[in-house]
């Protein structure tokens, strides 16, 4: 896999280095697990079970335990509940910026 980064500006940032903006790649491992659930409340997220991805979403809320999660509706998926025994995962969507 090659990434390549692009220039954002031409003129240099205040550090006289060129500000660079790297466009988003999927990564070809699974980012790494985040066992407490509850901080990830309001950020979006990878799904996955086990190992394998599932889709990304919003974490609308989560237990104080962190065991259980629920993905924000979006579209037409509704809102739903996932666990750990259920042997789901979640891990922080890398951002995906410079995306047209």
């Amino acid at each position: 896999m090659t990434l390549n980064p692009q220039v954002a500006s031409p003129v240099p940032a205040v550090d006289d280095l060129p500000i660079v903006v790297w466009p988003y790649v999927p990564a070809a491992a699974p980012l790494s697990p985040c066992p407490d659930w509850p901080m990830l409340i309001g950020t979006e997220v990878e799904i996955r079970r086990g190992g394998k991805f599932l889709g990304t979403g919003f974490v609308d809320d989560a237990t104080p335990s962190g065991d259980v999660a629920w993905i924000a509706a979006d579209g037409i998926n509704s809102r739903c509940m996932i666990d750990k025994a259920g042997g789901y995962e979640l891990s922080i969507a890398p951002i995906k910026k410079g995306l047209k």
